[in-house]
């Protein structure tokens, strides 16, 4: 009896080790070195479209992405239209850190307008329906430079959904006069582009279908593996037990 459920035990064993093995190899990497809020925003976006996916830890604060390889085609697809990931969050402490050597006034400037440039995309990327945001900032870089020269600002936006342009364009100069000081309207020049409709899946739905019924397969397995190593067991018992009960 100890024998057959130590065998028992083994095929159960081994069904799980198959399971994890064939599970392994369907699944590709996406995305890797990505942070938490990247790797999220990224796993958000496959789960809307029906695409499974897993975050994984890869230590110092750092994360990676995966995806089964039927689904990789769609999922860089995706990722590009929504133009993921994006950039992480940018703080004006993250601009002049403490332990930072000291630079040229030019330097201060370029990184300065450089934060500038990625605060204000960030804050017009948190607008509902906004897809992404670039923003330019010109502006003088060196003291030589005419003290009455004007900033220039230019934005282009790509948005998805049911938003009317002209609004959308005064709301954005709106928000970007009012990041400066001194900023005239004249100066400010908005592009926006619809996204266009996201096209057909790679994979067909009769392929999605047939890969959804095989991806079943190995659970499938172990289960059928388990349930002869328990008949198994069953059967040798009831023969046991008819070989005691003869005279």
């Amino acid at each position: 009896m100890k024998t057959l459920l130590r065998r028992s035990r083994h095929l159960s064993v081994a069904a799980s080790l198959t399971l994890v093995l064939l599970l392994s190899g369907c699944r590709t990497e996406l995305l890797a070195g990505l942070s938490q809020r990247q790797a999220n925003e990224t796993i958000a976006l496959l789960q809307r479209h029906g695409i499974e996916s897993q975050k994984k830890d890869m230590g110092k604060g750092r994360f990676r992405v995966d995806v089964s390889k039927s689904d990789f085609p769609e999922a860089v697809s995706l990722l590009e239209r929504n133009q993921l990931p994006s950039r992480d969050n940018l703080s004006i402490a993250d601009l002049f850190p403490t332990d930072s050597l000291v630079n040229s006034p030019a330097a201060e400037r370029a990184r300065l307008i450089s934060g500038l440039e990625q605060r204000l995309e960030q804050t017009i990327r948190s607008i509902e329906r906004i897809l992404s945001a670039r923003v330019h900032i010109s502006y003088p870089l060196t003291e030589r430079t005419e003290a009455n020269r004007e900033v220039h600002v230019s934005v282009m936006v790509n948005y998805d959904g049911p938003l009317n342009d002209a609004i959308l364009i005064q709301r954005l100069k709106q928000l970007v006069k009012n990041s400066f000081d001194s900023l005239s309207y004249d100066n400010i020049s908005i592009v926006i582009f619809q996204a266009s409709a996201m096209p057909e899946a790679f994979v067909t739905p009769l392929a999605r279908s047939g890969w959804d019924i095989w991806r079943w397969a190995p659970i499938a397995f172990m289960l059928l593996t388990a349930a002869l190593a328990v008949a198994g067991l069953f059967w040798h018992r009831r023969k046991a037990q008819l070989k005691s009960n003869k005279p």
